[in-house]
């Protein structure tokens, strides 16, 4: 079963009022997913660890995003994030875990400083799926704002 992609309402929040180009944004991924309806309200990733148990699989870590991107398109009244593709090198092997949601965060002092600012786990994204020692590379990241009418 394909699991949610979606932005939680920190996300939302720092779209409207941060510089996107200058966040220090990193990745982390959990072993259970965190349905909309609970993520959307998480904060701090230290709450989104504890909703969805971070992975311990053996070459596991926390990477830094590069190569982000904000463009506008007038057409759809859209704004769109993206970063460059993440790369966990032999993930897994001695130690598996299952796989089911990538974490975008904004790195701050300790777990419960960092923003968290959306959830990517839809069948695009392969998820879920269990390490098994191979390289794992995300596609894309890619995050969809749309302005609602008022």
């Amino acid at each position: 079963m394909a699991t949610e992609s979606y932005m939680t309402n920190r996300g939302l929040q720092l779209m409207n009022t941060v510089d996107f180009d200058a966040i220090d944004f990193r990745a982390a991924l959990i072993v259970t997913a965190v349905a909309n309806a609970t993520g959307k309200d998480h904060n701090f990733l230290s709450e989104v660890i504890a909703a969805g148990t971070e992975v311990t699989a053996t070459g596991y870590s926390r990477k830094t995003m590069a190569g982000v991107a904000v463009t506008e398109d007038d057409s759809t009244n859209e704004v769109r994030i993206a970063w460059t593709s993440i790369a966990w090198g032999a993930l897994g092997g001695a130690t598996n875990t299952a796989v089911a949601q990538l974490i975008i965060y904004r790195e701050g002092a300790s777990d419960a400083a960092r923003d968290v600012i959306c959830y990517i786990g839809a069948a695009g994204a392969a998820m879920p799926f269990t390490t098994n020692g191979s390289t794992v590379t995300s596609t894309t990241p890619t995050i969809t704002s749309t302005s609602p009418a008022v």
